[in-house]
């Protein structure tokens, strides 16, 4: 039997925007039904990977893959329809009502001009309901919390089907409640056979809920595997300069090397 190709594959990827190069030979590769922790200091090249594992940066070396097919061969409206990025940084300054947001993520199932369908509006509304902002649909995303329009914006992701969800810090600006709903939601997308790939700051949602982790430092993947495998003494203190202080099933506890604790 042939096995199925990765979700996402990237091989020797370098990335340079205005003038520095942000990856640098960036290779790894995304298992299907996955969820996968992007994790790395500031300036890694976290958001730089996802966004080019979806065209949406031009690689300077290198190749990606969706499913197998070259990136670059493929249209605009098919990595739509398979891969969604939620982006950091997305701009929400024109006043849309929440739904109107949400149902821009249909736009790659739709021809030009051609309005929203019964199964379109079910979707939208499944989509609202699964990130907790059906109680929006209606209010101008101009004046939503930074939570809410997370929320929207993940809203707007699931309402596209893509099969490969890139989220860059997904829980930024939640609540303790729902970042906990969001973690478990995107548990739930990796259990019915989708792919999430989410840049992360916290090593122990990703160590607790991930069943991959890539590790990035200066543009390069430092290590790679089971978080086990990633998130250990050894990688964590080259890569962010902290020691594991303690460490148990759920958790682990950081501490300065002895070197940076300040003389008494």
């Amino acid at each position: 039997m042939t096995r199925a190709a990765p979700a996402i594959s990237l091989h020797h990827v370098h990335v340079q925007l205005t003038g520095s190069e942000i990856l640098r030979g960036v290779s790894c590769r995304v298992p299907r039904g996955c969820l996968v922790a992007l994790v790395g200091p500031n300036g890694a090249g976290k958001s730089t990977l996802l966004r080019a594992a979806c065209g949406h940066v031009p690689l300077s070396a290198g190749q990606v893959e969706i499913d197998g097919q070259p990136l670059h061969r493929l249209s605009r409206r098919h990595i739509a329809r398979s891969v969604c990025l939620l982006p950091q940084d997305a701009n929400l300054a024109v006043p849309f009502s929440v739904r109107e947001i949400v149902a821009m993520g249909r736009n790659p199932h739709l021809g030009r001009f051609q309005p929203l369908g019964r199964r379109d509006t079910e979707i939208i509304a499944w989509a609202m309901r699964q990130a907790s902002v059906e109680s929006l649909a209606d209010r101008p995303v101009t004046r939503l919390s930074g939570g809410e329009k997370q929320r929207t914006l993940l809203a707007r992701c699931l309402a596209t089907e893509a099969p490969t969800l890139l989220l860059d810090e997904p829980t930024s600006c939640l609540d303790i409640l729902h970042e906990l709903e969001v973690l478990e939601l995107l548990q739930q997308f990796a259990r019915q056979d989708k792919t999430v790939v989410a840049a992360m700051h916290d090593l122990n949602a990703a160590r607790r809920i991930c069943s991959h982790v890539v590790l990035l430092h200066e543009g390069r993947v430092a290590a790679q595997g089971s978080p086990a495998e990633t998130l250990c003494q050894d990688h964590l203190e080259r890569v962010f300069g902290v020691r594991v202080a303690a460490a148990s099933q759920d958790s682990l506890v950081f501490s300065l090397p002895s070197a940076h604790r300040a003389d008494p």
